[in-house]
């Protein structure tokens, strides 16, 4: 996703010069991303964060995360969503809690919750995210 995102950027960045007739120099906007600024667990996988700035300037990230012990493919079977914390939009993020728990089976989507977004509207804040049906 981050690759397609890239790719979208520099093509718009590209054309919108190549219109004017101004040389763009890729070199001074690319810059490697800080090691602070990568979220990793040894003991989860994490996947499809979404990060939001709170009133406080305090960063909320919810995440998708299920054991490594497990293997990767165990998203579909135990993934839940997790909640983070940071000063900064680029950390480093600190997990905090447990948002959305594996439910377990007696619920339609109890193996699977997966893929948060976070969003803001009239000050109060939503989430909005996939759960897998099983079968």
């Amino acid at each position: 996703m981050n690759k397609i995102i890239l790719y979208v950027t520099m093509h718009a960045l590209l054309c919108g010069s190549l219109l004017h007739g101004e040389q763009i120099n890729l070199n001074i906007l690319l810059a490697p991303v800080p090691l602070e600024a990568k979220f990793q667990d040894s003991d989860y996988y994490i996947w499809g964060g979404s990060m939001i700035k709170d009133l406080d300037g305090l960063c909320h990230l919810l995440y998708s995360r299920w054991p490594r012990k497990l293997g990767h493919n165990a998203w579909v079977t135990h993934s839940e969503i997790a909640h983070a914390v940071a000063d900064s939009p680029l950390g480093p993020f600190k997990h905090v809690d447990v948002a959305l728990p594996v439910r377990g089976s007696y619920f339609w989507d109890g193996h699977c919750t997966h893929n948060p977004t976070l969003h803001e509207f009239e000050g109060k804040y939503y989430t909005i995210l996939h759960r897998k049906q099983r079968g």
